[in-house]
């Protein structure tokens, strides 16, 4: 990991930081592997109802079942992996969009690494001084199925104040590129009012 110093001037002046190799690879495959006993255990018929979806579609598919998912792990279809009644369109492996809200709370696998060492040492290296876990979230980027999200603050999402005390940690698992879906920042974005 890069100094604590370099960390913290990156992430003041661009508005985030990469660091390589964040998770060791026996971490990430424990964490995967634990996504895959979740969804293993989910019975679709119990949460296919549920569509993530993005841009206007989403606030007003803000249903209690997202609304209260914060103490919970609950699952989010892509729109084109049901119909209309719920029933699967598509193998059950690649249906879900996400699974939300508090796998690090409930999951012991992503409990260990959200709170680790490392994590709390990014934390204060970054000037968080009580930091709070909000939610957790595995995102799938299937292929084949899938929907782009557009560009945006978590701060929309997720309001606090002030906004800086807002700091979301993206940890990606498998190698990512622009062809399976890697994750975009715009530098000093930060700064700038985030129309929604």
């Amino acid at each position: 990991m890069e100094s604590s110093k370099s960390l913290l001037e990156t992430f003041n002046r661009d508005g985030y930081a990469v660091i390589s190799s964040f998770l060791t690879e026996e971490e990430c495959q424990t964490l995967k592997a634990a996504c895959g006993r979740i969804m293993e255990e989910m019975n679709p018929e119990e949460h296919s109802s549920h569509v993530f979806h993005v841009g206007e579609k989403a606030t007003k598919s803000r249903d209690d079942y997202f609304l209260t998912s914060g103490d919970k792990i609950r699952f989010f279809f892509e729109p084109d992996a049901v119909d209309e009644t719920g029933k699967l369109l598509v193998p059950k492996d690649i249906s879900v969009n996400k699974i939300g809200h508090a796998l690090a709370w409930i999951d012991p696998a992503f409990k260990k690494v959200t709170f680790s060492q490392k994590v709390a040492k990014v934390c204060r290296t970054l000037g968080l001084e009580d930091p709070r876990l909000v939610q957790s979230m595995y995102i799938f980027k299937n292929p084949g199925i899938g929907q782009k999200v557009n560009t945006h603050q978590d701060s929309t999402f997720l309001y606090v104040q002030p906004t800086s005390s807002l700091l979301g940690f993206w940890f990606a698992l498998e190698d990512a590129s622009e062809e399976n879906g890697c994750l975009y920042f715009v530098p000093g974005s930060q700064n700038r009012v985030c129309a929604t």
